[in-house]
């Protein structure tokens, strides 16, 4: 069947990064300033329509008569600008979801970049750097910057739309066909219905953290104030606080001296960029170094929790979603097919769906500890007040109220973190199912790795995080205490895929333990040193 290469350039107000493709399109100022069409392997030069033109009825006869239209992300994009502008706008036909193919996919399947420049570099597909320029491209569509673009703004557009149809096509021409994509040919199809579903958002609870989590960086700001006697006037001066810490004796570590903690976690809030940069570091690994020191004055280290609760990406994120979400509440087009290509796994974009915080408000183990039941014995009784819990913290939550909420659950920002996920939900009358495999991150690295003593503790239902804390405390397994015990999973869950002290640091702490970078380095031989197959 004959298949036309498609790519569609538009003109909006809406910044594309933020709202997304529907939102992008939902706003009935984005336009469509031009498309390029080329039947694939055809030696004729690509056809280009631009707004004010006749419809063009070569590939509205392609597309009715069954045909394919192929292009790079086209299900995420060019898909949007055929249904909400072309059809609505330009009278052009609706066609079927299954007309559109997309290279993107097929180039992921085959382990190559998602970028077209990138696919096209790997696989030897020339093009001109010029049209690729994305400072020009961007100034062109966003209508903030180009309320009206010029004859050169469309020629160069044109020349780069051409461009993109043939590299498009080319690439995909060029693609290896690796016997393990065949199985993934209908994946598409199935990514693009789970993404045109989505998942119901509760907006009102996501309205009411985020609102609480605003007023509550405003309190925190107000007490970074005070604490430092006006040196730092927000969170977000991280500068300034280097430059207190440091008047303080706190020993801040030098951008330009090796790291005692690996750092492989970038800051959840970026730094003022006006702010003059101090030759120190202060990200999250420093942070929970810092605090894990003995004899760090009070003030100081509460302005270092300050600062670490405050750059929460979390609450942050709460904030993408509301900017997501549909008119129905549903936030769609978050998954991206085969992201994760080491895996083929999907990864997220947009408001991240895939690194939402795990410990959740009300969650059972948390329930069973504070109430002292067992596990076992009592499990009906931890679920009915797991679920009074979290009904609570739902209406707790969606006041928005920062004092209701410090007076039920305390800290305001960790809580509206820990809330993230509860804020998907399902339809009423309708039940979210989640699914788990059972320390699946713990047994399959020493699985695959021939960890027989680890795999043999598995099989005889021991505990792994207590087996592996006990040569860190020279204790027997039994006698580890619970926080001992804590010690031992964050050791198999983030060094056991081959974490160092970065990893583990940040780890603990999240796990509501500071420990320092020389105890950290300690642990990590320790485990090392018991798990050589691992390694």
């Amino acid at each position: 069947m004959k298949v036309y290469s498609f790519d569609v350039e538009t003109h909006s107000y809406q910044p594309l990064q933020t709202v997304g493709a529907r939102g992008y399109f939902a706003d009935p100022r984005t336009d469509v300033l031009l498309f390029a069409f080329h039947p694939i392997g055809s030696p004729d030069t690509p056809r280009v329509w631009q707004r004010g033109d006749p419809l063009p009825y070569e590939l509205i006869g392609h597309v009715k008569n069954g045909g394919k239209l192929s292009g790079w992300n086209v299900l995420k994009f060019d898909r949007y600008a055929w249904a909400e502008v072309l059809v609505k706008r330009y009278g052009f036909p609706p066609v079927d979801d299954d007309t559109f193919l997309d290279s993107m996919h097929m180039a992921a399947a085959a382990n190559l970049p998602r970028s077209l420049e990138g696919c096209s570099r790997a696989v030897g597909v020339g093009f001109q750097e010029n049209l690729k320029d994305r400072a020009v491209l961007m100034r062109i569509t966003n209508a903030n910057k180009t309320p009206v673009p010029t004859d050169a703004d469309i020629e160069w557009l044109s020349d780069r739309c051409v461009q993109d149809v043939l590299m498009e096509e080319q690439t995909l021409m060029r693609l290896p066909q690796w016997p393990q994509s065949a199985p993934w040919v209908n994946m598409p199809i199935i990514d693009r219905k789970i993404n045109d579903r989505g998942v119901l958002l509760d907006v009102e609870l996501t309205k009411g953290l985020a609102r609480a989590a605003a007023l509550e960086t405003v309190r925190l700001d107000a007490e970074m104030l005070d604490l430092t006697h006006g040196q730092v006037g927000a969170t977000t001066q991280v500068e300034a606080l280097k430059t207190w810490l440091l008047a303080k004796g706190i020993p801040v570590p030098r951008k330009d001296v090796p790291k005692a903690v690996e750092d492989t976690t970038e800051d959840d809030e970026t730094e003022a960029a006006d702010e003059k940069d101090s030759g120190y570091r202060l990200r999250k690994n420093d942070i929970a170094n810092l605090l894990a020191l003995a004899g760090i004055p009070e003030d100081a280290k509460r302005a270092l929790q300050i600062r670490a609760e405050a750059a929460k990406a979390s609450v942050r994120k709460l904030r993408a979603m509301l900017r997501y979400a549909g008119p129905d509440g549903r936030l769609r087009d978050a998954l991206v097919l085969m992201g994760a290509q080491a895996t083929w796994r999907w990864s997220s974009t947009g408001w991240q769906g895939h690194n939402m915080v795990r410990d959740v408000v009300a969650n059972k183990d948390e329930v069973a500890d504070a109430n002292k039941l067992d596990p076992k014995k009592d499990k009906h009784e931890i679920e009915r007040l797991a679920e009074l819990s979290l009904q609570t913290a739902i209406e707790v939550g969606r006041t928005g109220d920062p004092d209701l909420i410090r007076m039920f659950f305390g800290d305001v920002l960790p809580f509206c973190a820990r809330m993230s996920r509860r804020t998907l939900s399902a339809p009423k009358g309708k039940v979210m199912l989640n699914g788990d495999y059972s320390s699946i991150e713990a047994r399959i690295p020493v699985w695959l790795a021939g960890q027989q003593n680890i795999v043999q503790a598995f099989a005889d239902g021991q505990d792994i995080y207590r087996l592996d804390a006990a040569p860190v405390y020279n204790k027997a397994p039994e006698a580890l205490t619970k926080q001992e015990r804590q010690v031992g999973k964050v050791m198999r869950l983030f060094l056991g895929f081959a974490g160092g002290v970065g990893a583990f640091i940040p780890a603990a702490m999240n796990y509501g333990m500071s420990i320092p970078a020389d105890q950290a380095g300690k642990i990590v031989q320790t485990f090392r040193q018991e798990n050589t197959f691992t390694v």
